[in-house]
């Protein structure tokens, strides 16, 4: 009885907020459509941003590494720590290389979830899952695909 009673809240709050909810979908369109219309520049401000991240992760590894002396694995904090710090440096001195490689293993990454979901689906005869499975790789499949190209 209690589920029923909340279920016909929520729809009746859903009813009442409409409007709020649609201004809000349009709002993101709009924010999607500028977004797109600068992709590059988006792509290169989250590359710096993301360098930045990582030098200060670095940084604050290096610190802590120093801090913590009694610990065996103190010249591995300090290794992992340089690796961010190079790392980070590497992708502020060049950003759209970054991007490229991190949409390369993204779009790697998506290819191999679909080709793994398809194998799944041919393994799962006679279920009922099995299409929307096989269709969920094929999309995950073509996604990679295109962010390769």
């Amino acid at each position: 009885m209690t589920t029923t009673t909340a279920g016909t809240s929520a729809v009746g709050q859903l009813r009442a907020n409409w409007g709020w909810l649609m201004g809000l979908g349009v709002l993101f369109l709009v924010l999607g459509f500028i977004g797109m219309s600068c992709v590059a520049t988006l792509t290169l401000t989250s590359a710096l941003v993301f360098g930045v991240l990582v030098l200060i992760g670095g940084a604050a590894q290096i610190i802590e590494a120093f801090k913590c002396t009694g610990w065996k694995g103190v010249l591995w904090h300090v290794m992992i720590a340089l690796l961010y710090v190079v790392a980070g440096i590497s992708i502020l001195m060049d950003a759209a290389a970054a991007s490229i490689i991190w949409t390369a293993i993204i779009a790697g990454a998506l290819m191999f979830v679909g080709i793994s979901r398809m194998v799944i689906a041919l393994g799962h005869r006679g279920s009922s899952s099995r299409v929307g499975l096989l269709l969920s790789g094929l999309i995950s499949l073509a996604l990679g695909g295109v962010l390769f190209a």
